[in-house]
């Protein structure tokens, strides 16, 4: 039923639709229903390209949730939804870049997709979310490039180069954490800490 207010031409209707499913998707027994749902993905990954910034948000927080249900990470690679979330790390809106980093890191539990990410301008762009001023982007592009990077490292999750890729990961968000807040003017009370 929420489907149908995602084809609505009120950026409203849709950003309150994608909110919902959003919710919905964020349990597992709701995951499974909106599985169900012919189209659902599509028209989800369609609202990535809106111009409002709150359709977009709302519409990756909802793709984000879906995608930790193995069954909907194909069907995202399918209708396009990796080339759009790798567009996404570069939206202005934290939210939506962090929305968009944590999908990848979901979806590239898939080999095809997570190929397809390698192949695309994600894991610079991704790179680049390490040092931004938003925390959870900040951690969910760390996840995203250890999926997406740390099997052609190692397929062994505790083999000597995937620790130290992970470690490197580690202390790239850390140092990005720290420099956001040393500059971060309102964490620093208005002033730049030397």
């Amino acid at each position: 039923v929420l489907s149908r207010y995602l084809d609505s031409v009120d950026a409203l209707v849709q950003a309150n639709a994608a909110g919902a499913l959003q919710s919905i998707s964020f349990h597992e027994e709701g995951r499974r229903e909106l599985r169900r749902e012919e189209g659902l993905v599509s028209k989800i990954v369609g609202l990535l390209r809106s111009e409002t910034p709150r359709v977009r948000a709302r519409s990756a927080g909802a793709l984000h949730n879906l995608s930790s249900d193995p069954g909907t990470i194909h069907a995202i690679r399918v209708e396009g939804g990796i080339a759009e979330l790798v567009r996404l790390l570069k939206d202005g809106d934290g939210a939506v870049a962090a929305s968009a980093a944590g999908t990848l890191q979901n979806v590239s539990r898939e080999v095809a997709s997570r190929s397809m990410i390698r192949e695309s301008d994600a894991v610079k762009h991704l790179a680049d979310l390490l040092c931004c001023d938003h925390v959870q982007c900040q951690v969910c592009a760390a996840g995203a490039l250890m999926n997406v990077l740390g099997p052609e490292i190692s397929t062994h999750p505790h083999s000597k180069p995937r620790k130290a890729f992970s470690k490197l990961i580690s202390q790239c968000l850390t140092l990005g954490i720290i420099y956001s807040a040393v500059l971060d003017e309102s964490c620093s009370g208005g002033r730049v800490v030397a």
